[in-house]
């Protein structure tokens, strides 16, 4: 299941640097939209499958939540609520492009965090974090 997450992955963040790239509104940004759109879901639920791997929820279950919320309004959007929502297109370009940079953003915290190369403060495990912020006065 890892193989097909990362397969993924990686078609949806190459489909959504051309969608992002490319002009909007063509036969072409709706094609690769779509490849982006059905990637995204692809490794959204595949990440749900990976959790015997891991042998618990992770934070980046929950981001696979939202962006399964994110790409699902921003496909709706202009397929049902374009004639009533004026402002549709500002919609619908802020949630893919949200889904796009949560992509990126967890993607490479990920392969920083396999390499080493993240601060020891992001490598540490949640139970650490937990421990350490217990007695921390947070204003």
């Amino acid at each position: 299941m890892t193989t097909v997450h990362l397969i993924a992955c990686v078609a949806a963040i190459i489909a959504g640097a051309i969608v992002v790239l490319r002009p909007k509104g063509t036969a072409a940004h709706r094609a690769l939209g779509s490849v982006y759109v059905g990637a995204t879901f692809l490794y959204c639920g595949s990440s749900f499958f990976m959790y015997p791997s891991t042998g618990r929820l992770t934070p980046f279950h929950l981001i696979a939540l939202q962006n399964l919320f994110l790409v699902s309004c921003g496909v709706a959007l202009p397929h049902f609520l374009r004639q009533r929502l004026a402002d549709w297109y500002a919609w619908h370009l802020r949630l893919m492009l949200y889904s796009y940079v949560a992509l990126v953003a967890t993607g490479s915290t990920i392969a920083t965090t396999a390499a080493g190369w993240a601060p020891s403060a992001i490598r540490m495990p949640i139970s650490d974090v937990r421990r350490v912020t217990k007695y921390a006065s947070i204003p």
